[in-house]
């Protein structure tokens, strides 16, 4: 089995969360096209900076890792919270 670098986990680290970024930005500007709803000017905020996040990742930035893994975390618990609230 082959290890990875530290750089080679943290590279991937960013391209996730660009790649993250990038979809949830498409998500939104298709949603202001009127192509999806429930997509709005905060969510857009979210996503641009997700993307800003990833690319301070990818330059080194740990205060970039952490703060993308708190947002990634808050919006994890936002759907969960979401899909729990649809149930009932």
């Amino acid at each position: 089995m082959r290890h990875s670098s530290p750089a080679q986990r943290l590279g991937r680290t960013a391209n996730l969360v660009i790649f993250l970024g990038l979809l949830y930005t498409v998500l939104h500007l298709l949603g202001f096209l009127g192509l999806l709803h429930g997509y709005h000017l905060p969510g857009l905020v979210i996503a641009l900076s997700l993307l800003g996040l990833g690319y301070g990742i990818r330059y080194g930035s740990s205060a970039c890792l952490y703060v993308a893994t708190a947002l990634f975390a808050g919006l994890s618990l936002y759907f969960g919270v979401l899909v729990v609230s649809g149930w009932t």
